[in-house]
C-alpha cells in the first residue's frame, strides 16, 4: 500500500471516529463550539492550600541518590524547601528556600560571591550615581527658581 493510501485511510478513520465521539457526547460538542464557560480562577483570592512533596533521585539504578527535594507549604501560605544535589567536584550542595508574600527567598551554599574587583566596580558605580543624583537634584532647585521668578515677573507686569 502507498503511503498516500494509508494517510487517506487514516483520515477517513479519524473523521469516523470524531463523529462517532461528537454523536455519543453532543454535551461535549455544545462544549467545543464555546457555549461552555470555564470560571475563570484568580489566583491572588485563591486560597494556599497546604502541600508537603519530596523525591530523590539517583543516576545510576540502584545507585545511592545523588539529589533530593523536599517542599511544603503551611497553613499560613509560606513555602518551604530544600534542594540538594551532588556537583561535578563531588561535593553536597544544599539550597534552602522560602517564598511568602515579601518574594522568593534564597540561602545556598553555592551562591556567588562577589570578587576584589566586582566590589571595586559596585563601590564606584555608587558614587557615580550619588554624585549624577545630587547634580539633578541642584539642576530641579535652580529650574525651580528660575520657574518662580519667572511666574513672578508675568504676575507683577500684569497687574
Amino acid at each position: 500500500m502507498k503511503a498516500w493510501h494509508i494517510l487517506l485511510l487514516v483520515s477517513v478513520l479519524l473523521s469516523c471516529l470524531s463523529l462517532t465521539y461528537t454523536a455519543a457526547f453532543p454535551e461535549k460538542l455544545q462544549q467545543e463550539e464555546g457555549e461552555y464557560r470555564e470560571e475563570e480562577i484568580d489566583e491572588e483570592e485563591e486560597e494556599k492550600r497546604p502541600y508537603s512533596f519530596a523525591w530523590t533521585a539517583a543516576r545510576h539504578y540502584n545507585g545511592a541518590p545523588d539529589r533530593e527535594q523536599q517542599e511544603s507549604r503551611g497553613q499560613d501560605g509560606v513555602t518551604r524547601g530544600v534542594f540538594r544535589y551532588v556537583d561535578p567536584r563531588h561535593q553536597v550542595q544544599e539550597i534552602v528556600y522560602y517564598s511568602d508574600d515579601e518574594g522568593f527567598h534564597v540561602d545556598a551554599s553555592n551562591l556567588p560571591q562577589d570578587t576584589v574587583a566586582v566590589q571595586s566596580a559596585k563601590s564606584r558605580h555608587t558614587a557615580l550615581f550619588e554624585k549624577i543624583r545630587q547634580e539633578h537634584l541642584r539642576i530641579a532647585a535652580e529650574r525651580g527658581q528660575l520657574e518662580s521668578r519667572e511666574n513672578y515677573d508675568t504676575t507683577h507686569y500684569n497687574e
